[in-house]
């Protein structure tokens, strides 16, 4: 399996569909490719377990980038000086723990509506860190008619240069949760809510 996926790699990351997808410590960080992280377009599960995502910087580039109704699990996994670290999207339910994002360009963890029409995208993170980047833990609906749900607990949200956790709808509607976390040092503010149909809850 892991000759075949470093074969098919070649000048690629990780490209899904694959169904119950199951990745553990799929690259040493020495071989880490630089073009594109772990993409998901179809599919029905997705666990990313004790892996580091880092060096994709440039061009919207994300870590993880979701854009289905999938069921993703990550897991002890570091996302590191990436655009995004993780986009979660397209009517997706994402369970993430104990794992860390950092220097990301834009923001560290971010469920949005990106893609998909009418849908409702889910993220759960748990004992996690979001630090050192554009902004941290960020939900965002910009069509009416989608839905965004974020929900933080025993995380830390530190060092951002813009906020450690948002919530902005100018359309549509998304609400998130933070409990039991720690939101310092935030260049802008330490919970951002912004829109008509944004919510956040501490």
């Amino acid at each position: 399996v892991y000759a075949t996926l470093a074969i098919r790699s070649a000048g690629a990351g990780i490209q899904t569909p694959a169904v119950g997808a199951l990745l553990p410590q799929i690259v040493p960080a020495p071989a880490l490719m630089r073009v594109n992280g772990i993409n998901m377009s179809n599919g029905a599960s997705l666990s990313v377990e004790n892996c580091v995502v880092s060096n994709f910087p440039g061009g919207g580039r994300r870590g993880l980038f979701v854009g289905t109704a999938a069921t993703i699990r990550i897991v002890n996994s570091l996302f590191r000086d990436n655009h995004d670290g993780a986009l979660i999207s397209g009517g997706a339910t994402a369970s993430i723990s104990e794992s860390q994002f950092f220097g990301s360009t834009d923001l560290a963890v971010w469920v949005s509506d990106q893609v998909g029409s009418g849908v409702t995208t889910t993220a759960h993170v748990d004992r996690s860190v979001a630090s050192g980047s554009g902004g941290g833990f960020a939900a965002q609906t910009a069509y009416a008619g989608n839905r965004t749900r974020l929900f933080v607990s025993n995380s830390v949200a530190s060092n951002n240069s813009s906020a450690g956790v948002m919530s902005y709808a100018p359309l549509g509607n998304a609400y998130v949760s933070v409990r039991s976390t720690e939101v310092s040092g935030n260049a802008n503010s330490g919970l951002y809510v912004s829109g008509a149909g944004a919510k956040l809850v501490a």
